[in-house]
């Protein structure tokens, strides 16, 4: 290793500079700020060859990972490249720039040759010290790439110091306002500031962990893991989602706590609705009068009441239980809902309850069904006086085995709903969660400021003004709004390429809201993982091509996951091949559709797979 090369390897491997530069956080008065010009020739320091076991380390970064030929070469030679010291007291030195390779002159015989310079004992402490926070930060800047906790370090340093956001910018090169706002966040979390040190978080998502997830390490090592595989939005998004229906299932629950608590503080039983069957609605008994006995009539020691949630009707306000929302329509819900029950989408849930009351004890009150049989009780019973013992006992064994063949499969049928309705919701959720991702991503990267078009988006713009249903919608002109806040209405100078970039980033605003719009039109339908086609999957390729990180439910809908692999414990990376079966064709999407979760007529649209679903 030649001296130059040895001399340049230093310099690679130690911290981030320029020349020591400092501001005061208060306003110094004109005189503290009047510095004489040195004379030329004038001695700065002094060099010294110092025992590298007495000198002391000031506040600097974690210590990186040196080069072995560094540490070969200092080794042989020493520190050929002077430590930048500051005497603090008589014989006490402290290493502004240049510890790292004090560790390694510690194992060595060497002595360290360094460049000391005398305390300014006219400055202010606070000055010294911000003056050699940005020193050894501005030397890094020009000699490695430094990694997140150099700049938090640095920056969490001079908060400490009292300095402003804006002192602090211009005393560290290169640091933005986002990243000292995200360095205030993660320093009030312990976790956060773990989780940066030892994981490859970035500051601004350390920043969201310390915001959102401080005081949930599960959540913080899930993050981590999402991050490794370039999921951490997503995941993020997934997991507030997740909080978020969590605290509404917490408020409906505490509802249903307080409208249960009143009706037992007034004596009145509160039964669950599996729980009522041995009583019977109030509805349907008579009194002996014929009358339909009221709550106010029948004793409260033989009164009870199932607790119903209540909804209400979008666009006319009537309120209705539950129990007349079709379910079946989450999971088809192009289909209409059966007759007198209502679509899950045109109704909102509220957390109020109502209830339907009961009598106990119908027979020691004298009341009476209101639905008697058609035919007579012992119609039957006759019909087996006369029949064969054998025969009787025969058909009853056949009846007895129809039954409980019959209960059977109900119930298996019932379960497998269930769990298709469970895989649905999951699907749902997963899918809202990616499309606040996506266009948080959209407004930021394409729309975020941008003076053109990204690469590729002619070839979308040209394939999506074919459908010119998808570019008029109404809920295309509501994302245009949403998605371009930042696009102007005019180009920025009258000048012809100006305008022509101009009116293509409003073509691609238009464009991409539709394709938005496309997929998932408002947040009750979410379903564009089973409506797939090959405008969604080249829409979310082009995206991907841009650099937007695909959640596994969006590559479902590319053909690269199947969903199975969707809903898999193992969580899915950007590079997580599909199987070969599942990729998608020039035709559209191939392979494994969300239809199989959903039945076989899930995916019965009529459409032409080169062509979007209606």
């Amino acid at each position: 290793m030649t001296l130059d090369q040895h001399d340049n390897a230093y310099r690679e491997g130690e911290s981030p500079t320029t020349v020591p530069h400092s501001q005061s956080h208060a306003e110094p008065d004109s005189h503290s700020t009047q510095q004489t010009r040195p004379e030329h020739g004038q001695a700065a320091g002094e060099l010294l060859w110092l025992d590298p076991a007495v000198l002391e380390q000031a506040r600097n970064r974690p210590e990186k990972p040196i080069a072995p030929e560094v540490e070969a070469s200092i080794a042989e030679h020493g520190n050929l490249v002077p430590l930048v010291v500051v005497r603090t007291d008589e014989d006490r030195y402290a290493v502004w720039d240049g510890w790292h390779r004090v560790i390694l002159l510690r194992k060595t015989s060497h002595m360290a040759r360094c460049a000391v310079y005398p305390l300014d004992t006219s400055a202010e402490q606070l000055e010294l010290e911000a003056a050699r926070i940005a020193l050894q930060f501005n030397t890094g800047a020009h000699r490695y790439s430094q990694s997140e906790i150099d700049r938090a370090d640095a920056v969490a340093q001079m908060l400490d110091l009292g300095l402003s956001d804006k002192q602090t910018r211009q005393q560290l090169v290169g640091v933005t306002s986002k990243e000292i706002a995200a360095v205030k966040t993660v320093t009030r979390s312990a976790t956060a500031r773990q989780a940066l040190y030892d994981s490859d978080l970035d500051l601004v998502q350390a920043a969201a962990v310390a915001e959102h997830f401080a005081d949930d390490l599960d959540a913080v090592n899930e993050l981590i893991e999402a991050a490794a595989c370039g999921q951490f939005d997503h995941h993020l998004q997934h997991l507030l989602d997740a909080r978020a229906e969590a605290a509404a299932e917490a408020a409906t629950a505490a509802a249903y706590r307080a409208a249960a608590h009143r009706f037992e503080k007034a004596g009145i039983a509160v039964l669950e609705p599996g729980d009522a069957e041995d009583a019977v609605l109030l509805d349907e008994l008579l009194d002996a009068d014929a009358n339909t006995p009221t709550p106010q009539s029948v004793p409260t020691e033989h009164l009870a009441v199932v607790l119903v949630r209540q909804a209400v009707v979008e666009g006319t306000e009537e309120r209705i239980p539950v129990d007349l929302i079709d379910l079946r329509t989450e999971m088809y819900p192009d289909d209409e809902p059966d007759p007198g029950m209502y679509h899950v989408a045109a109704v909102t849930l509220l957390d109020d309850f109502a209830p339907d009351y009961y009598c106990t004890d119908p027979e020691a009150l004298g009341l009476v069904h209101a639905r008697l049989d058609d035919e007579p009780a012992n119609a039957a019973d006759h019909a087996e006086e006369v029949e064969d013992p054998a025969e009787l006992a025969e058909r009853r064994a056949r009846q007895a085995l129809q039954a409980r063949q019959a209960a059977e499969a109900e119930q298996a049928r019932r379960e497998e709903e269930a769990q298709r309705r469970a895989q649905v919701t999951e699907l749902n959720r997963r899918a809202r969660a990616a499309t606040k991702v996506r266009r948080a991503w959209l407004a930021k990267h394409l729309f975020g400021g941008q003076k053109t078009v990204s690469v590729g988006s002619w070839e979308l713009i040209g394939r999506v003004i074919a459908h010119p249903d998808l570019l008029t919608g109404h809920h295309t002109s509501g994302l245009v709004a949403d998605l371009g806040k930042k696009v102007p209405n005019s180009a920025s100078s009258t000048g012809v390429k100006a305008r022509d970039n101009h009116g293509a980033l409003r073509a691609l605003l238009r464009v991409v809201a539709a394709m938005e719009t496309h997929l998932q039109p408002v947040h009750e339908r979410p379903d564009y993982y089973r409506r797939a086609d090959s405008l969604m999957g080249d829409y979310l390729r082009f995206l991907g091509g841009l650099g937007y990180p695909l959640a596994p439910v969006e590559r479902l809908v590319v053909g690269d996951f199947t969903t199975a692999q969707v809903l898999g414990e193992t969580p899915l990376g950007p590079d997580t091949p599909g199987p070969a079966d599942s990729r998608a064709t020039t035709d559209g999407v191939s392979g494994d559709p969300a239809s199989e979760i959903l039945g076989d007529d899930a995916e019965e649209t009529g459409t032409d797979p080169l062509e979007p679903a209606a």
